[in-house]
C-alpha cells in the first residue's frame, strides 16, 4: 500500500482557481474595470504598455516522487479595457497555446559614461580614507 501511495503524483493548484465560474458574469461592452475586479479579484499581471490587459493565469502542477514538477494544465485568460475602463476583448490561452521564447545572446548597451584607461587608473586618487586617529 505504501509503494503504491509514493507512486501518486503530488498536484499543486496555483493561481485564479475560480476564473471560469465568474468569468461568464463579465460582458464585452458592459462590464468596466472595477466589475472584473469584484468579481475575479486582482490579475496576476498586467499590461504595462499599450492598452491594458489584465491577465488572470490558473496552472495545475504535478509531481512524481523526486522528479521535477511539469505543468500539466494552465490557462491564461486575458481581459482587455478601453480608455474609459470599460471591457473590449476577453481571450482565453490553454497549454497548447503556448510557445517556446528563443533567449538571444546580444547585450542591451546602457546609456551613460564609460571610463578611459587613465580615468581608470587615476580615477580613486585622493579618494582614500584618512587612516582613523589613535586615542589620546
Amino acid at each position: 500500500m505504501a509503494l503504491l501511495m509514493a507512486c501518486a503524483p503530488k498536484i499543486d493548484k496555483r493561481g485564479h482557481v475560480d476564473v471560469q465560474k465568474n468569468l461568464e458574469k463579465i460582458t464585452v461592452g458592459r462590464s468596466y474595470r472595477q466589475d472584473v475586479m469584484q468579481l475575479l479579484g486582482s490579475p496576476s499581471t498586467a499590461s504595462t504598455f499599450g492598452e491594458e490587459r489584465w491577465y488572470y493565469v490558473t496552472a495545475e502542477r504535478e509531481a512524481f516522487g523526486f522528479l521535477a514538477p511539469e505543468i500539466t494544465r494552465q490557462q491564461v485568460t486575458q481581459i482587455t479595457f478601453n480608455e474609459d475602463g470599460m471591457v473590449t476583448d476577453i481571450q482565453k490561452r490553454s497549454i497548447k497555446d503556448r510557445r517556446d521564447i528563443e533567449i538571444t545572446q546580444d547585450t542591451t548597451p546602457t546609456e551613460g559614461h564609460e571610463l578611459g584607461f587613465f580615468e581608470q587608473l587615476l580615477g580613486n586618487v585622493g579618494r582614500f580614507n584618512k587612516p582613523p586617529q589613535e586615542a589620546r
